[in-house]
């Protein structure tokens, strides 16, 4: 009797034991911590740029269409704050040198100096790589002189201007970007009636090369995503 008694023992103490074993392997374990770079938009950057301008200066009775012959050099500033994947912020920028456009009928020679642009930026991005668009006012410095040397204009306007871009990081500090930008509207800038000369669709294709502050100057760094 006592040696089924101690033989029963046993077997219920196996019976719980791999019972508290398989309890065991239900209970959810924790993988260990580790940290994966996560790249973060947010902070201030500046950068230099080149932008090559193109436009349209046409009349009612000489429609032209006008490349740009130079390419300009820039640069930019900004600030960027970022939310889970949306990554919104505020950028201005500046062309240097001008763009020189020679016209007909009557021989006429176009300038568009210093452009440049106040803008909102909104986009989505995909860890090192941002997609977005961008909108704001837009600023030109325009000059018309005729073959005689004679100024019709010589003045400045601002036009509305929209755009998008793509940027990737190529480090955690430096960005490599390409942008569209392109001024609503015209600026009438010599003659009246079917005569009447105007700027319009100025577009700038631009690329960027960019520096973003880390966490140790004015903006922040990659983070560290634990899982």
């Amino acid at each position: 009797m006592r040696n089924k008694i101690l033989g029963g023992a046993s077997v219920l103490a196996i019976i719980m034991a791999a019972g508290g074993m398989a309890s065991a392997a239900d209970v959810p374990v924790k993988a260990a911590s580790y940290g994966a770079p996560l790249f973060n938009w947010s902070g201030w950057y500046i950068g230099a740029s080149v932008a090559r301008p193109t436009a349209r200066i046409p009349s009612d009775s000489d429609p032209v269409n006008s490349l740009g012959r130079a390419v300009l050099p820039g640069m930019h500033l900004g600030y960027n704050v970022q939310n889970g994947n949306i990554v919104w912020g505020l950028e201005g920028n500046i062309n240097f040198g001008k763009t020189t456009h020679v016209i007909g009928s009557p021989t006429q020679l176009v300038r568009l100096d210093n452009t440049g642009s106040i803008r909102g930026r909104l986009g989505w991005a995909f860890d090192r790589i941002l997609v977005y668009g961008t909108a704001g006012a837009g600023y030109m410095n325009i000059k018309a002189t005729t073959s005689g040397n004679t100024v019709d204009f010589n003045g400045h306007t601002w036009r509305p201007v929209v755009g998008f871009g793509i940027e990737g990081a190529l480090t955690n500090n430096w960005i490599l970007g390409a942008e569209y930008l392109t001024y609503l509207g015209s600026k009438n800038i010599s003659g009246t009636g079917d005569d009447t000369r105007w700027v319009k669709n100025v577009e700038e294709y631009r690329l960027k090369l960019t520096y973003k502050f880390d966490s140790s100057g004015w903006g922040k760094g990659p983070v560290t995503a634990r899982y």
